[in-house]
């Protein structure tokens, strides 16, 4: 499959063909057959919203899950606030996505505490709740540790999509690394499992197939042009000062 959102339009298909239910991870149990599709913001709420834009088109929800301690983004900004509650708008459901290492980046210092860990997501859960004015009810990790991931961990009613029930009792598949360790179509279409989770990361798609090495480098060569922008609604006149043909 390529990272195109042609061919994730035909995946979605392929998995309407194989009669599998679209679900959140609210309403999974009703059906025989069910996918959740699952989206992780690591670096770029545009591309997130794109993303939402496709999947409502194809007739289809989600769940998108946002960093609270991202270096990429403030939620709390105007533009992207006002992006997260346009994803929700076309029917997606918004996640916490907790990063641990924001806290904890050497577990070698330090025993492993599943209580702070427990304590820190439902404080994330707040901050959020009162950023976008909604309820946050279901959380995924990024950079999880292995202690989280054989925790289970038991989060004061929220939803964890590296429980048991979601990372185990399903089939999961990621595109992490916009790479997949298994043919999502292949499994798709072999109907092996009754039930999936899929993790795409929209940051990797676009509308012609590109390599990791050009995704990146467009990445940190466009945050020039994005830094000049924000300093146009900050600083009369920029114009003046700089031009935007001196972006380098």
């Amino acid at each position: 499959m390529k990272f195109t959102y042609d061919d994730y339009s035909k995946l979605i298909k392929i998995i309407k063909d194989q009669r599998y239910n679209v679900t959140g991870y609210n309403d999974y149990k009703q059906y025989e057959k069910t996918v959740i599709l699952r989206h992780d913001i690591d670096f770029s709420i545009e591309r997130a919203l794109k993303f939402a834009e496709l999947e409502h088109n194809l007739g289809i929800s989600s769940t998108y899950f946002v960093l609270l301690t991202s270096d990429f983004y403030n939620l709390a900004s105007y533009k992207n606030l006002a992006m997260i509650n346009k994803i929700s708008s076309l029917g997606h459901q918004i996640g916490l996505h907790f990063d641990e290492k924001n806290y904890f980046m050497d577990y070698n210092v330090r025993q492993y505490d599943e209580t702070e860990i427990v304590n820190l997501i439902v404080k994330e859960k707040n901050i959020m709740e009162e950023i976008i004015g909604s309820s946050i009810s279901v959380v995924s990790m990024h950079r999880p540790s292995k202690e989280t991931l054989n925790s289970d961990l038991k989060i004061n009613g929220m939803i964890n999509t590296y429980g048991n029930e979601f990372f185990h009792n399903f089939k999961y598949l990621s595109d992490s690394r916009m790479s997949w360790k298994e043919d999502v179509v292949d499994l798709v279409m072999s109907n092996r499992y009754s039930r999936l989770q899929i993790l795409t990361h929209a940051f990797w798609y676009e509308n012609q197939d590109s390599s990791i090495d050009y995704m990146i480098k467009q990445f940190v060569n466009s945050g020039n042009i994005d830094r000049y922008s924000t300093l146009q609604d900050n600083i009369t006149d920029l114009n003046s000062v700089m031009k935007i043909s001196e972006v380098r």
